[in-house]
């Protein structure tokens, strides 16, 4: 029998389920090697369950040491790092447009927004490395924000995240979202993000530009697993079988 197709469409709900540069889907592997190819929330209310879930996994600034060593998501929201453990390479409950809906953060009246986000490790030895890697939130501000984007901030949303560039590059001139950062603004924010982790994290920090969730060998825990089979559906014959085998070793063969 089939798993059940899932809701067509469900707001809030996105995970990894192909990568489009190297044309092969993104699988969940537990610790025993076999493979979960989550599609979609099996209703409304079991995604309403999840995300009351992946709400109690957000870590505020030094919090973070008590998740251990491991891969992180993070966002930035005024003068605070929120993040969360990612446990699956599908990035279930862990991408930065989730952190984003399910972490709201008040000044007064206003919604505080996401100025900058990316990826962290936590160590053995409890050091972290962290980068700005996000294209829903970090990239656009290198690029530029364009008309769509911009539509979608509040006023208030705008003039924090200028205010929160200008102060991070260090360069009191950058007035505009639409304009793509000039050079070495980039490198000045990261040291300043650097900076704020340290104060904030009370541990080393390091930045490096270089990937972690992408070819990370991350193992999801059969707790996880069976957590996700209660949220989510999952494709027929991509569950570990060994069909799905054969299918990623030729598709691995075609690539080399």
């Amino acid at each position: 029998m089939s798993a059940a197709a899932g809701p067509a469409y469900i707001r809030g709900f996105r995970i990894k389920k192909f990568d489009k540069s190297r044309g092969v889907p993104i699988f969940t592997k537990n610790m025993t090697e076999k493979l979960h190819h989550y599609n979609a929330p099996i209703s409304e209310e079991t995604w309403k369950a999840a995300k009351v879930y992946f709400m109690s996994n957000i870590l505020t600034n030094e919090e973070i040491l008590r998740g251990g060593p491991g891969i992180y998501t993070w966002i930035l929201k005024a003068d605070n790092f929120y993040t969360t453990k990612v446990t699956t390479p599908q990035e279930i409950g862990t991408l930065h447009f989730l952190l984003d809906e399910l972490k709201k953060v008040k000044s007064g009246r206003f919604i505080e927004p996401v100025v900058l986000a990316g990826e962290l490790q936590v160590n053995d030895d409890s050091s972290i490395v962290f980068n700005l890697l996000s294209g829903s939130y970090t990239l656009p501000i290198i690029r530029g924000l364009n008309e769509l984007d911009l539509k979608g901030l509040s006023a208030y949303a705008r003039d924090q995240i200028i205010k929160k560039i200008r102060e991070l590059s260090k360069n009191p001139e950058y007035t505009d979202l639409s304009k793509p950062l000039k050079d070495g603004m980039l490198g000045t924010i990261a040291s300043s993000i650097e900076q704020m982790m340290v104060e904030k994290f009370r541990t080393n920090v390091m930045y490096n530009e270089q990937p972690l969730i992408d070819g990370a060998n991350i193992r999801t825990s059969m707790n996880d697993i069976a957590r996700f089979n209660s949220f989510l559906t999952k494709k027929p014959n991509q569950g570990g079988t060994r069909k799905t085998r054969s299918v990623l070793r030729k598709t691995r063969k075609s690539r080399k």
